[in-house]
């Protein structure tokens, strides 16, 4: 209901329907960029978790290597004088 009669509650209305046009244009742009981002990520999401996996398993080879290495009866990370020199010591 507007406040003010004749021309200027008419001019006022427009304006208020012209701000609002202007406020749904904005949303849909804003709508779009988000859409057009979400498969950029899942891609990038994709690939980092492959990676992920990659890095997990060359891991878990080399730990195995290490207790293949270890003498009989040690455990891994083993006191042997070859890891103490291979490592520096902390103090």
């Amino acid at each position: 209901m507007p406040f003010l009669a004749g021309r200027r509650s008419v001019a006022c209305r427009d304006t208020v329907l012209e701000a609002a046009m202007v406020l749904g244009l904005e949303l849909d742009r804003r709508e779009d960029a988000e859409r057009e981002e979400i498969p950029e990520l899942r891609d990038l999401l994709r690939e980092l978790t492959a990676r992920l996996a990659e890095r997990e398993e060359a891991l878990a080879r080399l730990e195995i290597t290490r207790e293949m290495m270890a003498p009989p009866g040690r455990g891994r990370r083993s006191g042997c004088g070859w890891c103490r020199r291979a490592r520096p010591t902390k103090k």
